[in-house]
């Protein structure tokens, strides 16, 4: 069966994958953006980013201004650094929308991951159920549902 990847190398696809598909990012931004994933433990990723961009100089509320952030809302030079043209649009939610979307990959695989755990729990199991075959319930002349391939004969 084929294996899954890791986590650390499913961080960097997710990276990868959420800075090309939005193009809010520049792809020199995936390094942070994978840095960020590893440390959500457990916080909302505007959170992780917020705090990400309070690190480092700040910049100026006359910059900000011009380029339509608000004057008490954080953001380091590294932050403005990394937007492509796309990202400009809205400044403060273009590394929040690509982290959540990274994040998403990252809920998915760990799903993925989970499921193939208890698939192969499942697939060991000796008791099998036939409720979910196509046979195992018709519609009766009252519209009730049954178990037609499970009745037994009536006893004399």
């Amino acid at each position: 069966m084929h294996e899954l990847p890791d986590i650390p190398a499913i961080r960097i696809m997710a990276a990868r994958e959420a800075v090309a598909r939005l193009g809010l990012l520049k792809p020199a931004a995936e390094p942070t953006i994978v840095t960020l994933l590893e440390n959500l433990g457990g916080d909302h990723p505007r959170t992780a980013v917020t705090a990400w961009r309070k690190a480092g100089e700040q910049l100026s509320a006359e910059e900000k201004r011009m380029l339509g952030i608000r004057a008490n809302a954080f953001f380091s030079r590294q932050a403005l650094e990394a937007l492509c043209d796309k990202g400009f649009a809205d400044p403060t939610k273009a590394h929040v929308t690509t982290l959540l979307r990274a994040s998403f990959v990252l809920s998915r695989h760990r799903d993925a991951v989970s499921y193939r755990k208890s698939w192969r729990n499942i697939r060991r199991c000796e008791w099998r159920c036939d409720t979910t075959s196509a046979k195992a319930f018709t519609t009766g002349p009252s519209g009730t549902t049954g178990r037609s391939s499970h009745r037994t004969p009536a006893r004399a």
